[in-house]
């Protein structure tokens, strides 16, 4: 890995957050399923899954005469294919009306978050955690599918097959890129978090709590323990894009916002 920056200003650390999104649906390109369409401005793929979060477009650098014909191309493919997609637009997107352009050609808007930066050497971790939570490493399969299903709790079970496909696909296991966190209270699986390491900042993500254990300081404790593996590994700069549910502990941690990160989607 390259000198990992040890000063990210706020502008800085939204861009990682983006350049980070984009490399982290890349590790699935090796996959045999995946294709990549690295086109002028604008990459995009797809995972042939039902599932819109695994087709879509990550990156669009367009300049405004070009963009109209761009999204008219990559909607014109999803429809022929009958799959559900995602449109990300981020701090390094363009043009800068995207958002309303993608709306107008038929894109709903999905959400909009705050992106977040901590400097982790002044990372707060006296806040309320769960004393009954074990927090795992995921790295069998068998940890995998119980991540799968505690953060796809609200989906039908041929989703989660279908997601524990394609995660099984990725290097999981070994002290690469992503790594998983599997939360349990009394050897039940009840949370799940993730940590991206990238080139200049380190992602946490897919912080989840089931309902029935919320409000026990769990949240807290999911994100805490990514947090603290990547300051192990060399990081200063940790970013996230917060839920209206997990902005307060984030700042209680010492999170910042930095930027925006929105979704637009269409379904099949």
């Amino acid at each position: 890995m390259s000198t990992i920056p040890q000063d990210l200003t706020p502008l800085e650390a939204s861009l990682a957050y983006d350049a980070n999104n984009i490399a982290q649906c890349k590790l699935f390109s090796h996959l045999p399923q995946t294709i990549f369409y690295d086109d002028p401005g604008i990459l995009w793929y797809t995972t042939g899954s039902p599932m819109d979060g695994f087709n879509g477009v990550l990156q669009t650098q367009l300049e405004p005469e070009s963009t109209s014909g761009a999204i008219e191309h990559v909607y014109g493919y999803f429809q022929q294919q009958h799959l559900p997609f995602l449109w990300f637009v981020g701090p390094s997107s363009r043009p800068a009306n995207l958002g309303q352009i993608l709306e107008e050609h038929g894109l709903a808007h999905v959400e909009t978050e705050p992106i977040m930066a901590l400097d982790l050497r002044k990372m707060h971790t006296d806040i309320p955690v769960s004393s009954r939570l074990v927090i795992h490493p995921v790295t069998t399969p068998e940890q995998l599918l119980q991540w799968i299903r505690v953060w796809l709790f609200v989906c039908p079970e041929e989703l989660i097959q279908q997601c524990f496909a394609l995660y099984s696909g990725l290097d999981l296991y070994s002290q690469g890129p992503i790594r998983l966190y599997l939360g349990t209270i009394d050897g039940e699986p009840v949370a799940t978090s993730d940590l991206f390491l990238g080139e200049e900042a380190a992602s946490v993500g897919h912080v989840v709590t089931l309902s029935d254990y919320r409000g026990q300081g769990i949240g807290g404790s999911m994100t805490l323990a990514p947090l603290q593996e990547a300051q192990k590994s060399g990081y200063t700069t940790g970013v996230l894009s917060a839920s209206p549910m997990g902005i307060s502990i984030y700042r209680r941690i010492g999170f910042q916002e930095c930027g925006t990160f929105s979704v637009y989607g269409k379904e099949s």
